[in-house]
Order: structure tokens, then sequence, then C-alpha cells
């Protein structure tokens, strides 16, 4: 049959030269089974039963289960903890653990996530090493590990988050292992009143340099201001609801970079959150949030996706203006997290800031 491929030689050759034609066709044989096994060298074996995750991240859903059976490994992550498969729709994620790999899954490239995969799946995402070395650097600047600030718009000026722990008015009711987190972090800073925090704020006013409280200094911005004075382990960051509307998602996304750079400079670990939906500018806001899950992924830092945290409550989650979130009828009860509280957004915003610096505590900080 490969010879019938060989046309061009067969007619060059001519019948008198069968030794050449030979050599040929070993050498035409011997390149086909090398490409056939060079596109093998990455099947590999489930071990056991293994599910297959949308993303590389147990908290993200499942797609199928599968038993014992070869796949094609196609990608991996950055620490190759977890590697991606070829589906017959599109691909998946596994645990390297659950994989008996045919070939060095160090030498597969690393694979980008679409965005819109995690902002539908998963509420926590891309906690990697490289928040510990983030934090690392902090410790030794001289920054406090137990101190987390603010950096937001009127969301976050906003006392129902985060206050009523500062203030001791809480009830963590059906989470009583978020404890630990109110005991470690200094609750003070909780409550404190961020200098990286403006009613109205878009991204480029956490950048601006002059504007500042007599508290800073003539070239400090708000936030390397309030970085100075705190001198935190983290940065809670979800700005954008204002530049939705006056902000292009390209100009949005270089200010968000240098927020992340500078807070990376500064060894704060940046816990970037996806902005509250907008009813009147659902498109813009998906936008927005792609680039905030591109930017998290690019300099491989903490996503919070609240975003998503939102989207099955009660008019998802928003007040009656549909910009801010909804708050339970006494405002510190934002901090209780019953049943009833939580059907309101901004509870939803402290249960899951409180899980998400959880997870920090546990995989970046200790």
């Amino acid at each position: 049959m490969l010879d019938e491929h060989l046309p061009c030689w067969r007619g060059r050759l001519g019948g008198g030269h069968a030794a050449a034609r030979l050599l040929i066709l070993l050498a035409v044989i011997a390149t086909f089974l090398t490409l056939t096994v060079a596109a093998q060298d990455n099947v590999s074996w489930v071990i056991g039963v293994q599910p297959v995750y949308v993303l590389p991240d147990a908290n993200s859903p499942v797609l199928l289960w599968l038993d014992s059976l070869p796949v094609l490994l196609i990608g991996r992550d950055e620490t190759a903890a977890w590697l991606q498969i070829a589906l017959a729709n599109g691909d998946g994620w596994l645990p390297a653990a659950g994989v008996r790999p045919g070939s060095d899954p160090l030498l597969l490239p690393i694979a980008s996530v679409a965005p819109d995969a995690v902002l539908d799946g998963i509420l926590f995402w891309n906690i990697t090493p490289f928040a510990r070395d983030v934090f690392n650097l902090g410790q030794r600047l001289g920054n406090r590990a137990n101190v987390v600030v603010k950096v937001g718009d009127s969301i976050t000026v906003n006392r129902s988050f985060l206050h009523p722990f500062g203030e001791g008015r809480y009830d963590l009711s059906l989470y009583p292992d978020l404890q630990p987190v109110l005991d470690y972090f200094d609750l003070a800073a909780f409550k404190r009143d961020s200098l990286a925090a403006g009613v109205g704020w878009r991204a480029a006013d956490l950048l601006r340099v002059g504007d500042v409280p007599p508290q800073c200094l003539p070239r400090e911005s708000p936030l390397t201001c309030e970085y100075r004075l705190m001198r935190p382990a983290v940065a809670l960051i979800m700005i954008g609801t204002n530049d939705v509307v006056t902000t292009t998602p390209d100009s949005y996304m270089q200010q968000l970079i240098q927020l992340v750079d500078t807070s990376i400079r500064a060894g704060v670990i940046p816990v970037l959150s996806t902005i509250p939906p907008q009813p009147r500018y659902d498109d813009r806001v998906r936008a927005f949030n792609r680039a905030i899950v591109q930017v998290a992924a690019v300099y491989r830092v903490p996503l919070w996706n609240y975003w998503l945290a939102l989207r099955d409550l009660p008019n998802a989650g928003l007040a009656s203006d549909g910009v801010h979130p909804s708050l339970p009828p006494n405002m510190d009860d934002a901090g209780s997290f019953t049943p009833a509280n939580l059907q309101y957004g901004s509870t939803w915003r402290n249960l899951t800031a409180l899980q998400l610096l959880n997870r920090l505590l546990a995989e970046a900080m200790q």
C-alpha cells in the first residue's frame, strides 16, 4: 500500500533500482512508525475509577467518570499535578495521581483554561504555589501575616462587608469550621475603612497619584498607601462595577494588571474577585469578568468568583438598584450565616470571603 504513494520515486528510479526502492520504502515505513509511536507517547492509563473535572481543581464540576481506561494526554497545569486529556467533545482534567502516564508529564505543554469554564464552574480557583512565594516575599519585607486589606468601590466600602466580624457581631451557624479564620486574622483590619476603597471608584482611581488622604505620601496611590500603612499579607480586590459603563475591557485589564503587579512586588497576595451581575449590562459584565479570570491566570494569583456565588440567589443577589449586593433587613446580620440571611448577596460575600481566606491559610500561608 505504501508503494502506491511513491509514483514519482518509481518513475525516477525505474525497475532496475529495486534495492534503492526497497531502502526508500523502509525509510518511509520507519518514519511512519516513528510518527505513530510519537503520537501515542502521551497515551496513558487511568488508575482505577477516577473523575474527570471541567478544570484542574477538585472543586470544579465533574464531567464523567473513567474506570481503568486509556486516555490521551494533551496538556498539564504549571506543576503537572493535573493532566489535561482529550475527550470526544472537548477536554477534561484528571489528577496526575490517578494516571499512569505513558511519558514524562513535564514534557506536555502547559494548557490554558477557558475563562468561561472558570466563570461558570468554580468558586475559588488558581491558589497556586506562587501565592505562597508572594506570601513568603511579604514576610521577608516585614508584612504582617494576619492582616487583610480591602480594595474596591462602594460595594467594598459598605459596612456590611467584613465589618460585622471586626465588631464581634457574627454567627457562623452552619459553618463552625471557619472559626479558625477569625481566630487567625486581625479583625481590627476587617472593620477598618480602607484607603484603597471609595464610592464610585474605578480601577484607575486605585492607581492615581497625588489626590490622596493626608496619611499618604505625595507620590503614593491609594493602593500603595494602604499597603505601606497596613503591611498586609492579603488584599481582597473587587473593582470594575463602575468601569463596566465607562471603560473598555482592554483598558480595564491593563489597569488590573498594574494592581496585581503592584501587589506582588509588595509581597501581598492579590485575590481577584469577579464583579456582581448587572442586568442592564450582562454582556459587558461577562467581558469584564473574563478579563479578571485572564489576569488571574496569567499572573497565577487566586480568583474569587463572587459572580458565581450570587447566580442562584433571589434577584441574583442584588438590591433593588440592580448594582449593589442585597442586604439582610439588619445590615449587621450580613455576618450571620443562617439560612434566612444566606438569601442575600452581602451575606454570601462575607461567607465566601472567609472560605477563601480559609483556603489561603491552608494552601499558601502556613
